[in-house]
Protein backbone atom coordinates (compact mmCIF):
# COMPACT_ATOMS: atom_id res chain seq x y z
CA UNK A 1 0.00 0.00 0.00
CA UNK A 2 1.23 3.66 -0.23
CA UNK A 3 1.51 6.23 1.96
CA UNK A 4 -0.35 9.18 2.29
CA UNK A 5 1.09 12.04 1.50
CA UNK A 6 0.80 14.16 4.27
CA UNK A 7 -0.02 13.24 8.20
CA UNK A 8 -1.58 14.97 11.23
CA UNK A 9 0.39 14.34 13.55
CA UNK A 10 -2.51 15.57 16.47
CA UNK A 11 -4.94 13.06 14.70
CA UNK A 12 -3.42 10.57 13.04
CA UNK A 13 -5.22 8.33 10.70
CA UNK A 14 -6.35 4.78 11.00
CA UNK A 15 -7.96 3.47 14.25
CA UNK A 16 -6.80 1.53 17.28
CA UNK A 17 -8.80 -1.29 16.73
CA UNK A 18 -7.36 -4.86 16.37
CA UNK A 19 -9.52 -5.99 13.84
CA UNK A 20 -8.33 -4.31 10.87
CA UNK A 21 -4.40 -3.46 10.04
CA UNK A 22 -5.25 0.54 10.76
CA UNK A 23 -3.60 0.31 13.78
CA UNK A 24 -0.17 -1.03 12.10
CA UNK A 25 -0.71 1.86 9.91
CA UNK A 26 -1.24 4.32 12.97
CA UNK A 27 1.91 3.25 14.59
CA UNK A 28 4.00 3.69 11.92
CA UNK A 29 3.11 7.29 11.12
CA UNK A 30 3.19 7.95 15.17
CA UNK A 31 7.27 6.40 14.42
CA UNK A 32 7.94 9.04 11.19
CA UNK A 33 6.55 12.05 13.17
CA UNK A 34 8.68 11.31 16.02
CA UNK A 35 11.75 10.89 14.03
CA UNK A 36 11.22 13.64 11.17
CA UNK A 37 8.29 16.29 12.75
CA UNK A 38 6.41 16.47 9.77
CA UNK A 39 7.33 14.71 6.71
CA UNK A 40 5.59 15.26 3.40
CA UNK A 41 5.92 13.31 0.16
CA UNK A 42 9.10 14.36 -0.83
CA UNK A 43 11.08 14.31 1.93
CA UNK A 44 10.07 10.56 2.42
CA UNK A 45 10.87 9.98 -1.04
CA UNK A 46 14.18 11.07 -0.86
CA UNK A 47 15.17 7.91 1.39
CA UNK A 48 16.60 9.69 4.18
CA UNK A 49 17.85 6.62 6.08
CA UNK A 50 18.72 2.89 5.09
CA UNK A 51 17.56 0.22 8.01
CA UNK A 52 18.62 -3.49 7.40
CA UNK A 53 18.55 -6.29 9.74
CA UNK A 54 21.86 -5.25 11.69
CA UNK A 55 20.34 -1.93 12.26
CA UNK A 56 20.86 1.87 10.55
CA UNK A 57 23.09 1.90 7.72
CA UNK A 58 23.32 5.31 6.42
CA UNK A 59 21.66 8.25 6.64
CA UNK A 60 20.99 11.19 3.57
CA UNK A 61 21.63 14.42 4.41
CA UNK A 62 20.45 17.23 2.28
CA UNK A 63 22.26 20.23 1.56
CA UNK A 64 20.72 23.10 3.50
CA UNK A 65 24.01 25.69 2.50
CA UNK A 66 24.11 26.42 6.40
CA UNK A 67 25.96 25.60 9.82
CA UNK A 68 24.01 23.51 12.36
CA UNK A 69 22.34 26.41 14.33
CA UNK A 70 20.86 24.35 17.13
CA UNK A 71 23.00 22.60 20.24
CA UNK A 72 23.42 19.02 19.69
CA UNK A 73 22.05 19.32 15.93
CA UNK A 74 24.25 18.11 12.73
CA UNK A 75 23.65 19.94 9.46
CA UNK A 76 25.11 19.86 6.33
CA UNK A 77 26.27 23.25 4.95
CA UNK A 78 27.62 22.15 1.35
CA UNK A 79 31.10 21.11 1.87
CA UNK A 80 31.25 20.02 5.31
CA UNK A 81 28.93 18.33 7.63
CA UNK A 82 28.83 20.58 10.96
CA UNK A 83 28.01 20.01 14.54
CA UNK A 84 26.55 22.30 16.78
CA UNK A 85 28.52 21.77 20.24
CA UNK A 86 26.42 24.09 22.36
CA UNK A 87 28.66 27.12 21.62
CA UNK A 88 28.73 27.46 18.20
CA UNK A 89 29.04 25.32 15.15
CA UNK A 90 31.89 23.13 14.39
CA UNK A 91 33.20 21.60 11.33
CA UNK A 92 33.65 17.82 11.51
CA UNK A 93 37.02 16.61 10.64
CA UNK A 94 37.98 13.03 8.86
CA UNK A 95 41.57 12.18 6.83
CA UNK A 96 40.17 10.88 3.71
CA UNK A 97 40.26 14.75 1.79
CA UNK A 98 41.40 17.77 2.19
CA UNK A 99 40.70 20.23 4.54
CA UNK A 100 40.98 23.91 6.40
CA UNK A 101 40.74 23.27 9.55
CA UNK A 102 40.95 26.77 11.57
CA UNK A 103 41.42 27.68 15.40
CA UNK A 104 43.77 25.74 18.55
CA UNK A 105 43.59 21.91 17.73
CA UNK A 106 45.44 19.22 19.65
CA UNK A 107 46.51 16.08 18.33
CA UNK A 108 47.14 12.94 19.82
CA UNK A 109 48.42 9.77 19.37
CA UNK A 110 49.32 10.68 15.87
CA UNK A 111 52.03 7.58 14.50
CA UNK A 112 51.68 8.18 10.72
CA UNK A 113 53.49 10.74 8.64
CA UNK A 114 52.14 13.18 6.31
CA UNK A 115 52.97 16.18 3.97
CA UNK A 116 52.57 19.53 4.75
CA UNK A 117 52.22 20.82 0.63
CA UNK A 118 51.72 24.77 1.46
CA UNK A 119 50.91 27.10 3.70
CA UNK A 120 53.08 28.85 6.86
CA UNK A 121 54.73 27.22 9.53
CA UNK A 122 54.12 29.09 12.76
CA UNK A 123 55.27 28.58 16.19
CA UNK A 124 57.63 29.56 19.44
CA UNK A 125 60.82 29.44 19.39
CA UNK A 126 62.45 26.15 21.27
CA UNK A 127 64.30 27.33 24.27
CA UNK A 128 67.89 26.50 24.68
CA UNK A 129 67.15 24.37 27.98
CA UNK A 130 64.89 22.05 25.66
CA UNK A 131 68.11 21.56 23.19
CA UNK A 132 66.73 24.73 20.64
CA UNK A 133 68.62 28.06 19.96
CA UNK A 134 65.54 30.17 21.37
CA UNK A 135 66.23 32.08 18.27
CA UNK A 136 64.93 32.36 14.48
CA UNK A 137 67.54 31.89 12.09
CA UNK A 138 64.66 31.98 9.00
CA UNK A 139 66.43 34.51 7.36
CA UNK A 140 70.46 34.70 9.51
CA UNK A 141 73.07 34.30 7.20
CA UNK A 142 76.29 33.53 8.88
CA UNK A 143 78.53 31.49 11.42
CA UNK A 144 75.98 30.80 14.63
CA UNK A 145 77.81 30.97 17.83
CA UNK A 146 76.64 30.69 22.00
CA UNK A 147 78.22 32.88 24.66
CA UNK A 148 76.42 32.53 27.76
CA UNK A 149 73.82 30.01 26.90
CA UNK A 150 72.61 32.73 24.10
CA UNK A 151 72.46 32.18 20.41
CA UNK A 152 73.73 35.21 18.01
CA UNK A 153 74.31 34.65 14.48
CA UNK A 154 77.47 36.61 12.39
CA UNK A 155 76.68 38.27 9.28
CA UNK A 156 79.03 36.07 7.24
CA UNK A 157 78.36 38.18 4.33
CA UNK A 158 79.87 40.84 6.21
CA UNK A 159 82.73 39.54 7.10
CA UNK A 160 83.94 37.95 3.98
CA UNK A 161 83.72 40.92 1.98
CA UNK A 162 86.06 42.14 5.24
CA UNK A 163 88.29 39.86 4.79
CA UNK A 164 88.33 38.92 1.31
CA UNK A 165 89.80 35.67 -0.40
CA UNK A 166 91.16 32.97 1.81
CA UNK A 167 95.33 32.97 1.57
CA UNK A 168 97.58 30.41 2.96
CA UNK A 169 99.29 31.73 6.24
CA UNK A 170 97.29 35.44 6.67
CA UNK A 171 95.51 36.04 10.31
CA UNK A 172 92.47 37.62 11.48
CA UNK A 173 92.88 40.03 14.08
CA UNK A 174 90.70 42.70 15.54
CA UNK A 175 91.78 46.55 14.16
CA UNK A 176 91.06 49.98 15.71
CA UNK A 177 87.65 50.25 14.14
CA UNK A 178 87.07 47.93 15.90
CA UNK A 179 86.51 45.32 13.10
CA UNK A 180 87.80 42.11 12.14
CA UNK A 181 90.65 42.15 9.48
CA UNK A 182 93.00 40.38 7.65
CA UNK A 183 96.49 40.63 7.83
CA UNK A 184 98.40 39.16 5.39
CA UNK A 185 101.28 37.01 6.50
CA UNK A 186 104.65 38.71 7.02
CA UNK A 187 107.67 38.10 5.11
CA UNK A 188 110.17 35.36 5.71
CA UNK A 189 112.07 35.67 9.25
CA UNK A 190 109.84 37.93 10.78
CA UNK A 191 107.55 37.65 13.69
CA UNK A 192 104.48 38.88 15.07
CA UNK A 193 105.24 41.65 16.97
CA UNK A 194 102.43 44.28 19.37
CA UNK A 195 103.13 47.16 20.44
CA UNK A 196 100.48 47.04 23.50
CA UNK A 197 97.38 48.16 20.94
CA UNK A 198 98.03 46.65 17.62
CA UNK A 199 100.40 43.60 16.61
CA UNK A 200 102.29 43.57 12.86
CA UNK A 201 104.97 42.35 11.19
CA UNK A 202 108.54 42.67 12.73
CA UNK A 203 112.27 42.34 11.69
CA UNK A 204 114.19 40.46 14.14
CA UNK A 205 116.86 42.45 15.79
CA UNK A 206 119.13 40.82 17.75
CA UNK A 207 120.98 42.27 20.20
CA UNK A 208 124.85 42.21 20.07
CA UNK A 209 126.68 40.76 23.05
CA UNK A 210 127.59 43.68 25.06
CA UNK A 211 131.92 43.92 24.72
CA UNK A 212 134.56 46.04 26.72
CA UNK A 213 138.51 46.29 25.85
CA UNK A 214 142.01 47.73 27.45
CA UNK A 215 145.01 47.81 25.93
CA UNK A 216 147.73 49.11 27.88
CA UNK A 217 150.79 50.81 26.46
CA UNK A 218 151.63 53.73 28.99
CA UNK A 219 154.04 51.89 30.76
CA UNK A 220 155.35 48.56 32.76
CA UNK A 221 153.13 47.80 35.59
CA UNK A 222 154.74 46.54 39.19
CA UNK A 223 153.80 45.07 42.28
CA UNK A 224 155.79 43.82 45.11
CA UNK A 225 152.20 42.86 46.72
CA UNK A 226 152.16 39.47 48.06
CA UNK A 227 148.23 39.92 48.49
CA UNK A 228 146.12 40.54 45.56
CA UNK A 229 145.81 43.45 44.25
CA UNK A 230 144.16 45.44 40.97
CA UNK A 231 146.57 45.37 37.86
CA UNK A 232 146.51 49.02 36.77
CA UNK A 233 144.49 49.81 33.46
CA UNK A 234 142.88 46.27 33.86
CA UNK A 235 139.22 47.30 34.25
CA UNK A 236 135.68 47.38 32.43
CA UNK A 237 132.40 47.90 33.80
CA UNK A 238 129.30 47.29 31.58
CA UNK A 239 125.82 46.20 31.56
CA UNK A 240 124.68 42.83 30.41
CA UNK A 241 121.71 40.45 30.35
CA UNK A 242 121.24 37.23 31.96
CA UNK A 243 124.28 35.48 30.70
CA UNK A 244 127.62 34.79 31.17
CA UNK A 245 130.58 36.64 30.81
CA UNK A 246 133.84 35.81 28.75
CA UNK A 247 137.27 37.18 29.75
CA UNK A 248 140.64 37.13 27.97
CA UNK A 249 144.31 38.69 29.01
CA UNK A 250 147.15 38.69 26.69
CA UNK A 251 150.37 39.71 28.19
CA UNK A 252 154.22 38.87 29.60
CA UNK A 253 154.88 38.78 33.17
CA UNK A 254 159.03 38.70 34.56
CA UNK A 255 159.86 38.56 38.15
CA UNK A 256 163.07 38.88 39.75
CA UNK A 257 164.23 36.52 41.34
CA UNK A 258 165.18 32.76 40.36
CA UNK A 259 162.12 30.98 40.48
CA UNK A 260 159.66 33.13 41.68
CA UNK A 261 155.95 33.21 41.53
CA UNK A 262 153.34 35.74 39.67
CA UNK A 263 149.75 34.88 40.04
CA UNK A 264 146.91 36.68 37.86
CA UNK A 265 143.09 36.64 38.99
CA UNK A 266 139.71 37.84 37.89
CA UNK A 267 137.34 39.82 39.82
CA UNK A 268 134.03 39.92 38.93
CA UNK A 269 131.90 42.08 41.68
CA UNK A 270 134.25 41.31 44.25
CA UNK A 271 133.98 37.31 42.94
CA UNK A 272 137.32 35.54 42.73
CA UNK A 273 137.52 33.16 39.92
CA UNK A 274 140.40 31.49 40.13
CA UNK A 275 140.74 30.45 43.63
CA UNK A 276 142.22 32.86 46.32
CA UNK A 277 145.18 32.95 44.65
CA UNK A 278 144.63 32.77 40.92
CA UNK A 279 146.50 31.64 37.75
CA UNK A 280 149.87 31.11 38.44
CA UNK A 281 153.07 31.66 36.44
CA UNK A 282 157.30 30.48 38.01
CA UNK A 283 160.05 32.31 36.91
CA UNK A 284 162.43 30.16 35.35
CA UNK A 285 165.45 32.69 35.41
CA UNK A 286 165.59 36.18 37.45
CA UNK A 287 164.24 38.59 34.95
CA UNK A 288 162.31 35.67 32.05
CA UNK A 289 159.88 36.74 30.29
CA UNK A 290 156.75 34.72 31.04
CA UNK A 291 153.50 34.09 28.95
CA UNK A 292 150.57 34.76 31.58
CA UNK A 293 147.85 34.96 29.09
CA UNK A 294 144.80 33.20 29.54
CA UNK A 295 140.98 32.83 28.68
CA UNK A 296 137.72 32.25 31.15
CA UNK A 297 133.94 32.02 30.98
CA UNK A 298 132.15 32.77 34.13
CA UNK A 299 128.69 31.79 35.12
CA UNK A 300 126.13 33.29 34.23
CA UNK A 301 125.55 36.42 35.46
CA UNK A 302 122.57 38.80 36.07
CA UNK A 303 120.96 41.42 33.87
CA UNK A 304 122.72 44.03 35.55
CA UNK A 305 125.58 46.37 35.71
CA UNK A 306 129.26 44.60 35.96
CA UNK A 307 132.46 45.48 36.94
CA UNK A 308 135.58 43.17 35.70
CA UNK A 309 139.15 43.70 36.74
CA UNK A 310 142.39 41.51 36.92
CA UNK A 311 144.15 41.58 40.20
CA UNK A 312 147.43 40.29 40.76
CA UNK A 313 150.41 39.60 43.56
CA UNK A 314 153.69 38.10 43.94
CA UNK A 315 155.12 35.28 46.49
CA UNK A 316 158.29 37.37 46.98
CA UNK A 317 160.03 39.94 45.84
CA UNK A 318 159.15 42.11 42.50
CA UNK A 319 156.82 41.27 39.63
CA UNK A 320 156.21 43.17 36.47
CA UNK A 321 153.61 43.31 33.80
CA UNK A 322 154.80 44.19 30.70
CA UNK A 323 152.89 47.66 29.26
CA UNK A 324 154.92 50.07 26.92
CA UNK A 325 154.09 50.49 23.18
CA UNK A 326 156.31 47.59 22.03
CA UNK A 327 154.99 45.07 24.38
CA UNK A 328 151.39 46.03 25.87
CA UNK A 329 149.21 44.08 27.41
CA UNK A 330 145.64 43.64 26.23
CA UNK A 331 142.65 42.69 28.62
CA UNK A 332 138.41 42.13 27.65
CA UNK A 333 135.37 41.03 28.54
CA UNK A 334 132.28 40.67 26.35
CA UNK A 335 129.06 38.87 27.43
CA UNK A 336 128.20 35.30 26.01
CA UNK A 337 124.77 35.46 24.08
Amino acid sequence: MALPTSVNNLAPLGSASPATIDDQLRDLKLFLTDLFGVPNATNISANVMTVVAGGLDSINFANSAANAAVAGELQRNGANLTFHDGTSARTTVWAETTQTISGNKTFSGTTSLGTVATGTWNGTAIGTVYGGTNANSSAATGIARVAAGTWSFSDQGALDAALGTAVRGDIVYGNSTPDWARLAIGANGTYLSSNGTDVSWATVAPTPPVFNRVVRTAGDVTTTSTSLVDLTGASVTFTTGAFPEHVSFAGNAQHSGAAGDVFLNVDIDGALQFGTSGHRAAAPVAGAAMDVSFGMDSAALTAASHTTKIQWKVDTGTGTIEAATDQNYVFSAHEIR
